[in-house]
């Protein structure tokens, strides 16, 4: 039973479960923001996809570990994930990998053919992401393939679930495409000295890590101001989108500048992302309390 309890434990921990939960939440406000009648038939189908989800981020994640093994051992804050630690060997993570996307696909292709494609279409952008000599190695295309892998696509998983394309599901993806390549700028800067061992030539190794810091912080307004802009003009959407995402910036701008001020170090980096990532989340909250609201009878 012990030893049951522990390769459980080894195999969640290979799926990054703390990501793969995370990127669960723009397909959930792809829903949301399609604005569908509330019922408990949409409710299951709706909590059955995100499983899916579940299952294909652990898919993708387990894929990202075995294509980088040959650069993840320059980075220590790696090296104790069960594959780098030889805790789990590269055959049992294939055969995990592959259980975990056979009933991720399986169960979409059931549910919906046309999601199941463009799921399809982004976890296969994310393996030439990953691949050695892939698309990490160049500057720019790394935070274009996480803010259509990560922000975009996922979004519209989620959006299209309810409705039909539109040119709002393709706006609003843009944003959440913004704030997820942007996100990856900072992690490239706490990244930096790794990539730069393994040969990565990626955006903050590139532009230094001030520059690409800077570049975040301004990608992140632009974005605030992107969503006021389409909630204004967009009369079927509710304008307080677009003040909550530029109501949070003040205290996002404040810990850009406490994390300036510390040097821009490993732990003042950690401190920031971890910082910013909780600003978001209430932010997806506050718009779950607006759609919330105009929902209600």
């Amino acid at each position: 039973m012990v030893g049951a309890v522990s390769s459980f434990k080894l195999y969640w921990s290979s799926v990054r479960p703390k990501e793969s939960l995370m990127m669960l939440g723009v397909p959930a406000l792809g829903i949301l923001f399609a604005e569908p009648p509330v019922t408990m038939d949409l409710m299951g189908r709706s909590a059955l996809l995100l499983l899916c989800g579940l299952f294909v981020a652990g898919h993708v994640y387990t894929l990202n570990d075995l294509f980088g093994v040959t650069y993840d051992v320059y980075d220590d804050s790696k090296l104790d994930r069960p594959l780098q630690s030889h805790r789990l060997g590269s055959g049992q993570i294939w055969a995990f990998s592959i259980l975990l996307g056979g009933i991720g696909y399986v169960t979409l292709y059931a549910m919906d053919v046309e999601l199941f494609w463009i799921t399809l279409s982004m976890t296969l952008l994310w393996m030439v992401y990953s691949l050695p000599k892939g698309l990490k190695g160049y500057p720019v295309v790394t935070s274009l393939v996480n803010s259509l892998g990560a922000g975009i696509m996922p979004f519209l998983i989620g959006y299209l679930f309810v409705e039909d394309w539109s040119w709002r599901a393709v706006l609003l993806s843009v944003y959440f495409g913004v704030i997820a390549g942007t996100g990856q700028l900072n992690r490239e800067i706490l990244d930096l000295e790794a990539d730069s061992a393994a040969g990565l030539k990626t955006t903050a190794v590139w532009l230094g890590s001030r520059r690409t810091f800077d570049l975040s912080l301004g990608l992140f307004l632009l974005s605030a101001v992107f969503l006021l802009a389409v909630s204004w003009m967009d009369d079927g959407l509710p304008v307080g989108l677009g003040i909550a995402a530029l109501l949070i910036q003040p205290f996002h701008i404040r810990a850009y500048r406490q994390c300036l001020a510390a040097g821009l170090s490993r732990e003042a980096l950690i401190r920031y992302i971890r910082g910013y990532r909780n600003l978001y989340a209430l932010l997806g909250l506050a718009f779950g309390a607006i759609f919330g609201w105009r929902m209600l009878p």
